[in-house]
């Protein structure tokens, strides 16, 4: 396998990461939210050079430029998400690119439709705060909505069903401005 440590490359990983045993779905999508967030935000990378070698990005230049210009300055516990969000996205790369199962070899212009993973069990979920309430175990879900903020749903159940989630969503859509 050629090492291609290009922008590029790294922005493909991450829309394949999904696909890989060991990383659960859910994780797979805060790196790749985070990583492009932070990628994108960044004014000292021309973007459109996609062969800028992703080593040489440090995740506290990104963050630093992501929130410059915010109206509020995160927490250092947000701070702290973003950077590992991000560091752990580039070191599943890397580990990748050395050889490593992370994501299969195969073409990546092509995703496949069928998938293979093993689901990770509900600890293995990485939140600011866990808590039982009543029988149920919650978590508290930051979710990075813009630059410069961070929206937290506290109490979610760890146990989740998409139902649920379906009617959190369309309470929330009440809630929205017309565009």
């Amino acid at each position: 396998m050629k090492e291609d440590y290009s922008i590029n490359a790294f922005k493909i990983f991450l829309e394949r990461l999904h696909e890989a045993p060991d990383v659960n779905e859910a994780t797979a999508r805060n790196l790749k939210n985070t990583s492009n967030l932070l990628l994108n935000s960044y004014h000292y990378l021309d973007l459109h050079d996609e062969s800028s070698d992703i080593r040489n990005i440090e995740a506290d230049h990104l963050i630093e430029d992501h929130f410059r210009n915010s109206e509020t300055h995160p927490s250092s516990t947000t701070v702290q998400v973003y950077k590992s969000r991000y560091q752990s996205a580039v070191d599943k790369f890397l580990e990748y690119i050395k050889g490593g199962n992370s994501v299969s070899e195969e073409d990546t212009s092509v995703v496949p439709n069928v998938r293979t993973r093993k689901r990770l069990p509900a600890r293995a979920v990485t939140v600011l705060n866990r808590e039982v309430r009543g029988d149920t175990e919650t978590i508290d879900v930051p979710i990075p909505l813009r630059p410069g903020m961070i929206l937290t749903i506290p109490g979610i159940p760890t146990d989740l069903t998409n139902e649920e989630a379906e009617r959190i969503a369309s309470i929330l859509k009440v809630y929205a401005r017309p565009q």
